[in-house]
């Protein structure tokens, strides 16, 4: 199937475009976001996705931010095939151990969450640990010199293996001087792009976490940074405490697999997100991280820097949005806090964010001369940015 016809323009969209093909006949190649705003360097990209040796915990970068040009061929629009980029890293992503009826090694569990597994990657198509992959990333953003301990592995994974082959490059951080860093302008805005399936899970190895002591920062920028401090605080604003939901688990001592009425006293005890994922230890701790978020911006004013904008489906989020979002943690543009009381009230859902294939850095933008940055120039719907990355996991089935 010709998607872009070279000899026929009846037959070509508005997304086509022309490359030269070195003079010869042209060349007409779908393009999308990442070409509108990659090619010329408007913006720039990173990728940071989901693992399948470490599928239950935090992320891992596949692509430092660059310019998207890099893995295009300009004359022909055809992917590099030797530049282990953004493009090239989602499309490796595919499901894994599975011989066209069941699972080889993970089947029905009945005994409980595969965080108690001693290997919980034998069910590596399972786990979407949304929070730990964004806080992942603003360690990233905020000067981190490589992966977190928890989240990182070693050689001999099965990303690194066949049929996956997934990049893991050293970290370079976007806005430390070259040659050691990136060398991005600290005026250009970091933006965070998350997409995913809509139940985060097994996601509280965070700073602060209330289930694991001792989480270190990493990263001196995010010095003080306590989670459970930031989730109970949401909780208390919102009118969550003292009264009862259906959720899995809401205290240390109360976890029974089910979506059952629990009575909520503080916010950062809540995981097991009803009515689907009891069970999965999803939490509300992605919401945790906005205050970490504007300890960065002030980081970041003190150092000439920008915030961290984030981005769920293409939406931008606003301050309050960063918290438990109802319905479904939240692509919303102005969500009220009794919405997202009533949200968690009706279905306990929390955020939209990701699982190994999917989530997006979209990295600083270029500058202007009188100091405005591109992004000042071109309000483009809710990809308002810069340095972006992916993170997530695909489309997967659970146990």
């Amino acid at each position: 199937m010709e998607a872009c016809s070279s000899t026929d323009a009846a037959l070509r969209e508005a997304t086509c475009k022309s490359y030269p093909n070195s003079g010869g006949t042209a060349i007409y190649k779908p393009t999308g976001l990442l070409h509108d705003f990659g090619e010329n360097n408007k913006m720039y990209f990173g990728l940071l996705s989901g693992s399948y040796q470490k599928n239950i915990a935090g992320g891992i970068l596949r692509r430092n931010m660059s310019s998207f040009a890099d893995e295009v061929n300009p004359q022909t629009g055809v992917f590099q095939a030797g530049v282990a980029g953004v493009v090239a890293n989602i499309d490796r992503l595919r499901l894994i151990g599975f011989n066209g009826s069941q699972y080889n090694d993970c089947g029905w569990i009945t005994d409980g969450p595969i965080s108690g597994k001693t290997d919980p990657s034998i069910c590596s198509m399972w786990g979407n640990p949304v929070g730990e992959m964004m806080f992942e990333t603003m360690r990233y953003f905020g000067g981190a010199t490589g992966a977190h301990s928890l989240y990182d592995y070693g050689s001999g994974a099965k990303d690194s293996s066949d049929p996956l082959n997934l990049s893991k490059p050293d970290w370079v951080s976007p806005y430390a001087a070259k040659p050691n860093g990136g060398g991005y302008q600290h005026c250009a805005r970091p933006v965070m792009t998350v997409l995913s399936d809509i139940n985060p899970s097994y996601d509280t190895k965070i700073p602060g976490s209330r289930y694991q002591s001792s989480v270190a920062l990493n990263a001196d920028a995010l010095t003080g940074f306590n989670v459970a401090n930031e989730v109970q605080a949401i909780g208390a604003a919102e009118g969550i405490h003292g009264k009862s939901f259906f959720i899995g688990q809401s205290n240390s001592t109360n976890a029974n697999g089910a979506p059952s009425v629990k009575t909520v006293e503080d916010l950062s005890w809540v995981r097991g997100l009803s009515p689907q994922e009891p069970s999965k230890e999803g939490s509300y701790y992605s919401a945790g991280r906005i205050p970490l978020r504007r300890q960065q911006r002030r980081f970041r004013q003190c150092q000439g820097q920008e915030p961290v904008d984030d981005l769920l489906g293409g939406h931008r989020l606003s301050a309050a949005a960063d918290s438990v979002s109802g319905r479904q943690w939240s692509v919303r543009d102005d969500l009220s806090l009794r919405q997202v009381r009533d949200g968690l009230q009706h279905r306990s859902h929390a955020l939209r964010a990701d699982r190994p294939d999917r989530g997006l850095l979209r990295g600083p933008d270029r500058q202007h001369r009188h100091g405005r940055s591109e992004r000042q120039h071109q309000r483009w719907a809710a990809l308002r940015g810069v340095p972006h990355q992916l993170r997530g996991r695909g489309a997967r089935r659970r146990p």
